[in-house]
């Protein structure tokens, strides 16, 4: 049972618990070579009691470092998420969710560079780039939200500036009389936001316009 305790780092994660646990081992042996095999047996019943103890409570210890290295992980921390899922990997080496954790763990410089570049070009203005950026960092830990939720923002902010431009192109066309591309761009709008009540208006005055066109063409014919 101390060799476990060993194994999984107990003189890290209860330091003086285990320390203590010892000491009664220790005086349960000096105890047995004294021959006072009545005190050696109570002592070792105290010792493996205070090991057993000790190992029980590795569960909550193991819960603890993973959520303590999620915490980290959501902050971008490299030091505490790597310190926390190598202390679940003692506790738990076969635990799929502890080596996910470590290996994120590995690569959170990488993610946080990446996401401060992001941040920066997305303070300039630079959508695209801070988009790509972002996509990298998504590619580097699919897990880490804030990622997503980001591009998330940027892509309708991007949709809306797109949207902003079509429309601004197709009035400009309206008011030239080119009815044809003002047309081409409202549609394009639409695409973008087909629920936009002010790309439908823009469309019918198109189409109406091109219509009046036809029929004063007509009607001069």
């Amino acid at each position: 049972l101390q060799f476990e305790l060993e194994e999984q780092g107990a003189n890290e994660w209860a330091a003086e618990a285990f320390a203590n646990a010892q000491l009664l081992a220790a005086d349960a042996d000096e105890l047995y070579r004294q021959k006072e095999f009545a005190a050696a047996r109570d002592q070792y019943t105290d010792a493996v009691a205070a090991m057993q103890a000790i190992k029980d409570s590795g569960a909550g210890v193991f819960s603890d470092a993973l959520e303590r290295g999620q915490a980290a992980l959501n902050a971008l921390e490299a030091e505490p998420a790597r310190a926390a899922f190598s202390l679940a990997l003692l506790l738990r080496p076969d635990s799929a969710e502890a080596r996910a954790g470590a290996a994120r763990a590995g690569r959170v410089e990488q993610l946080l560079s990446l996401v401060q570049q992001a941040d920066v070009l997305y303070q300039r203005g630079q959508l695209e780039d801070a988009r790509e950026r972002l996509e990298k960092a998504r590619a580097l830990d699919p897990e880490y939200a804030p990622v997503t939720a980001t591009l998330a923002k940027i892509d309708d902010e991007l949709t809306s500036q797109r949207y902003n431009a079509a429309m601004s192109a197709g009035y400009e066309a309206l008011h030239a009389g080119d009815y044809d591309r003002a047309e081409q761009q409202f549609r394009a709008a639409a695409r973008l936001l087909p629920q936009s009540a002010e790309v439908n208006t823009a469309l019918r005055e198109a189409q109406d316009s091109k219509a009046l066109r036809d029929i004063e063409a007509a009607r001069a014919s």
